[in-house]
């Protein structure tokens, strides 16, 4: 059955309640879907190829809601930050070394507060069979409603050491 618009026909709900798990509390699928009166998805598609995107984006996300507990997350095989999968639903807490609690701790509470809508940082981490340091961009951002009420927040990871190495142009197909 392919997913309307994601939005149009009630498919926004189900599509993420297919991809990522229960939306617990989701009043309306137009909710979420929405962003200043605008619709931020338009066209079809079917659970599966949703599924593919979320695996094939070349960014792994985890995402928690307004009371800090965990969702969802994409790429659970190849995760750059590997985690059980029965951390659904515990506390984000949970996931984090002790040594950067205190900074998740600031931006969680800032977010909610209103204060912080994102915050990026990059860390060098050693990734990959011969463990070589790779750079590592993480991006959290909230999520809110169109009145703007505090709904949870996404942490973004992406190796960018391949990114950083670009230079000059490549043009498609060249």
């Amino acid at each position: 059955m392919p997913l309307c618009g994601l939005v149009q026909h009630g498919g926004g709900a189900e599509a993420f309640s297919l991809a990522f798990g229960s939306l617990r509390g989701l009043r309306s699928p137009y909710r979420s879907m929405h962003r200043k009166g605008g619709i931020i998805m338009i066209g079809e598609m079917s659970k599966e190829v949703l599924e593919a995107m979320l695996e094939t984006i070349p960014i792994e996300f985890s995402i928690i809601d307004k009371n800090d507990q965990v969702l969802a997350w994409n790429k659970h095989e190849t995760r750059i930050f590997k985690r059980p999968k029965a951390v659904v639903g515990r506390n984000v807490r949970n996931c984090h070394p002790k040594k950067s609690l205190d900074k998740v701790e600031t931006i969680l509470s800032e977010m909610k507060a209103g204060t912080r809508d994102k915050a990026r940082f990059w860390i060098d981490l050693p990734i990959g069979d011969n463990g070589q340091k790779q750079k590592v961009l993480i991006e959290y951002y909230a999520l809110r409603s169109t009145a703007g009420e505090y709904l949870g927040c996404i942490e973004c990871s992406q190796n960018i050491s391949d990114i950083q190495s670009l230079s000059g142009e490549k043009r498609l197909l060249d």
